[in-house]
């Protein structure tokens, strides 16, 4: 880019003839920094929120009767080393999640908080993938609502506090996705 120097001939520049362009980005990049910044601490408050929601009085309630067939297989795994019912059935669904309640049960955590630790941790732990697909599907904005929806959405703190295979699959997805 050259500009018109004296005598007609052109010379090279090396500043921009306005400053309006750089001027321009920058007020963009200064309202989007504006907005990343409330948004930013929205999706942290909200994630504080669900995770409090997730743990508060996470071992205090009794078994749902989903929770206590899977309670029931872990005690029996604790038992016979598998999930082996008197009857002779074998409850192989999710098994990873029933070895390692099995292993939390082992240091002392009640048969309702081992598995429902494990969902609720899950459920966390899955948050950093939503982002990361949020951000390559819209932008960083899209990746911390994502982040903040999924973090108070009833639904994810409910599966988060149940014990049950949900939680830690949907995690385990979520991660697929990312990496694959």
């Amino acid at each position: 880019l050259s500009c018109p120097g004296r005598h007609g001939k052109r010379a090279p520049r090396s500043r921009p003839l306005c400053k309006s362009a750089s001027v321009t980005s920058d007020s963009t990049s200064e309202s989007r920094s504006a907005w990343l910044g409330p948004l930013g601490l929205f999706t942290i408050l909200c994630v504080v929120a669900g995770t409090l929601a997730r743990f508060w009085n996470l071992g205090k309630w009794p078994l749902a009767i989903d929770e206590y067939y899977f309670a029931q297989s872990v005690q029996n795994l604790l038992h016979y080393g598998f999930p082996k019912f008197a009857c002779g059935g074998y409850y192989v669904r999710g098994l990873l999640l029933q070895y390692a309640s099995a292993a939390l049960q082992l240091t002392g955590l009640s048969a309702e908080l081992a598995p429902r630790l494990i969902a609720a941790v899950c459920t966390l732990v899955a948050l950093p993938a939503a982002f990361q697909i949020g951000r390559r599907l819209g932008g960083r904005d899209v990746g911390l609502l994502a982040v903040a929806v999924l973090a108070l959405s009833v639904w994810e703190v409910e599966i988060g506090r149940f014990g049950r295979m949900y939680a830690p699959f949907q995690c385990l997805f979520l991660w697929y996705v990312v990496f694959f």
